[in-house]
């Protein structure tokens, strides 16, 4: 079965739909899912915190990305506010059991989440293997 760094749990998780923008979670200090646009990085999704918010731009600093030519300073970045979302709930430790063959999904790879489509499972030396397919790089 997929697996995930043990502080986050399964490395597959059901897409965060109809993310509402609320305030409450705007603020400095405040954990987010940023969508990158950079190319090779398009719609994948990382976390970081808030930094600072001036007015649609808001100054964040990434948990898993480095400054150039840094092991320890985190990168940080301004980025749009339309970028941005709160994290999602945690996932249901059922999760498996209910997906169904074109179920949307998200799939950690490299630290950062990535849109799949849920192709089905199969059982394969003795474990269960899911199959998904990029959404985005037709992978």
């Amino acid at each position: 079965e997929p697996g995930g760094r043990p502080d986050s749990g399964p490395a597959v998780r059901p897409i965060a739909a109809g993310c509402a923008m609320a305030l409450a979670w705007q603020q400095p200090g405040k954990s987010v899912e940023v969508e990158m646009r950079e190319e090779g990085l398009t719609g994948s999704r990382y976390t970081a915190r808030i930094v600072e918010v001036a007015g649609k731009r808001v100054h964040v600093e990434f948990d898993d990305f480095f400054e150039e030519g840094s092991e320890v300073t985190l990168l940080r970045d301004w980025v749009k506010m339309d970028q941005l979302r709160p994290p999602p709930p945690a996932t249901p430790p059922d999760f498996f059991h209910g997906l169904g063959s074109g179920d949307a999904l998200e799939l950690r790879h490299e630290d950062g989440w990535w849109a799949v489509q849920y192709m089905g499972s199969r059982r394969a030396a003795g474990r269960q293997e899911h199959r998904v397919r990029s959404v985005l790089y037709a992978a």
